[in-house]
């Protein structure tokens, strides 16, 4: 199992139309790019992303190539609501 866990220093880059509204972002000085130490073995199963976005949930943080969900917000929440794939 060690093989495929997800080790050290990552980027997380925010999606573009999260700049006005991700209080994630704002966190982070409203930047968009992000680095952040990582040690996880879980991911967000690729094929269910559009199924999750269409629910509402906003992947706005991913790896450089898109690939990976890294940060996941609630839009529109009064309270901050969010997962990621680092320690905050």
């Amino acid at each position: 199992m060690g093989g495929t866990m997800r080790l050290g220093l990552r980027p997380t880059v925010f999606e573009t139309d999260s700049e006005n509204w991700s209080k994630v972002r704002k966190l982070y000085g409203g930047t968009g790019k992000i680095w952040e130490r990582h040690r996880h073995r879980y991911e967000v199963n690729p094929e269910l992303v559009d199924r999750f976005e269409q629910s509402g949930l906003s992947f706005i943080g991913k790896d450089e190539k898109g690939e990976r969900m890294q940060i996941l917000e609630l839009k529109g929440m009064s309270d901050l609501n969010l997962e990621s794939n680092f320690v905050c």
